[in-house]
């Protein structure tokens, strides 16, 4: 159930006014339950994924990326450098790691993680940079 409320979170996410930039922007989403990846992307921006996690590179001037991971072990990239990046990353396992890195004007990220073990980095460059890591250990 707690998943589910936040796959519906992760969608306002993309539903963002970012996600509507046109042809300067690129969104993704990515959902994994256990070792199974589906990952949509809209304009220019690529997603890795597989058991072992999920990578997600964009480049375009507005990015907007969500990913929500339910497994034993997640793993999380997400990598963005543009006029504007937002990122959120929610993550239900025994052990989780998420990484993200932003390069832009304005750059937002939250990691949001549940489980045993959690490790979280985010990097950003750039003059207005906010950030939120929110963990629980179960």
């Amino acid at each position: 159930m707690k998943a589910l409320a936040v796959a519906i979170l992760a969608a306002g996410v993309l539903a963002s006014p970012m996600a509507l930039a046109g042809p300067t922007g690129s969104v993704v989403g990515v959902v994994q339950v256990g070792g199974i990846v589906k990952a949509i992307a809209v304009g220019p921006g690529s997603v890795t994924g597989g058991p072992g996690g999920v990578t997600v590179n964009q480049f375009a001037t507005n990015n907007v990326a969500g990913v929500v991971q339910s497994a034993p072990t997640t793993s999380a990239t997400i990598v963005q450098s543009g006029r504007t990046n937002q990122a959120s990353t929610f993550q239900f396992g025994h052990n989780n790691t998420a990484v993200t890195l932003q390069s832009g004007r304005f750059n937002s990220a939250l990691i949001d993680q549940h489980g045993h073990t959690n490790a979280a980095g985010i990097g950003q460059n750039g003059p207005f940079n906010f950030t939120s890591v929110h963990q629980s250990r179960h």
